[in-house]
């Protein structure tokens, strides 16, 4: 009877071990990859990553044939684990030929993660790509969502992140605790629809975006939301003409009586004018 078959194959080989009856390997009969039974391993190969060849018969067409495979080579790369308002970075290797894409899970450790974000070694950010052509994985754990919140201020939006449960209902007039401090929400993307009534809810899986505001107006101790006037530090710099446009009325001085100037060279006297 023959063991647990294996998936080695030509397009993505996998290290051959003693106990492997049977693999998947490219047949030239069949013109394709099918399933072999492995006759016999050549057993002198020493590294691991050294090729490993045998011989094996087609199971489609029965043609038996020499084969070699190799141990896939790997690629280090950052792994970054965002947690809440924290992350986590450590070094991880894998396989150099992996395809990753945002949204599916990393293969990789014991504890689940989902990848959000892929880091080309071109610079940007990549929704799918190999191993070997990045430089950092960002993920989160697998039972965390990272919702996207616009925070409405005004005639200015800016962007936060609020992390749920993938389950955790998502209401219109709910709190969200937001990376930012707490807020309402008052919309939600999702289903290729915006949300605006209390009584809609949607699992966070579902909602791709949630718009919301800040509760307190403004926010004690946020400077985005405060405007301060610039105090001069100065006297020279209170009454400097720099930088002054057109329109403005300048710097206010006192008038003084005209000076008694001394005839000479043909100078006329000025007589000042009386108090």
């Amino acid at each position: 009877m023959d063991a647990p078959e294996g998936t080695p194959s030509a397009s993505a080989p996998t290290p051959a071990r003693a106990g492997l009856h049977a693999a998947r390997l490219r047949c030239e009969i069949c013109g394709e990859t099918t399933e072999h039974r492995i006759l016999h391993w050549d057993r002198r190969a020493g590294e691991r990553a050294a090729p490993r060849a045998g011989l094996a018969r087609c199971r489609v067409c029965g043609w038996t044939h020499p084969f070699e495979v190799r141990a896939p080579e790997e690629h280090e790369l950052d792994l970054i684990v965002s947690r809440g308002a924290g992350s986590e970075r450590s070094r991880v290797r894998l396989p150099a030929h992996e395809e990753l894409s945002v949204g599916a899970p990393l293969p990789v450790g014991a504890e689940a993660l989902r990848i959000h974000r892929l880091s080309g070694r071109r610079g940007g950010s990549l929704a799918r790509a190999r191993a070997e052509e990045l430089t950092t994985v960002w993920t989160t754990p697998a039972n965390e969502l990272r919702l996207k919140v616009s925070l409405v201020a005004g005639a200015h939006t800016r962007s936060t992140v609020w992390v749920v449960a993938p389950d955790a209902p998502i209401a219109i007039g709910q709190v969200a605790p937001t990376e930012i401090g707490e807020v309402r929400v008052t919309g939600l993307r999702a289903n290729g629809r915006t949300w605006r009534f209390p009584d809609e809810v949607f699992p966070a899986r579902e909602v791709q975006r949630v718009y919301a505001r800040r509760m307190v107006t403004p926010p004690a101790g946020n400077r985005d939301w405060r405007s301060e006037r610039e105090i001069p530090q100065s006297r020279a710099s209170s009454t400097s003409r720099a930088g002054r446009s057109r329109s403005s009325p300048g710097v206010r001085r006192t008038r003084t009586a005209p000076r008694r100037r001394t005839a000479s060279a043909g100078a006329t006297v000025q007589r000042s004018s009386p108090s």
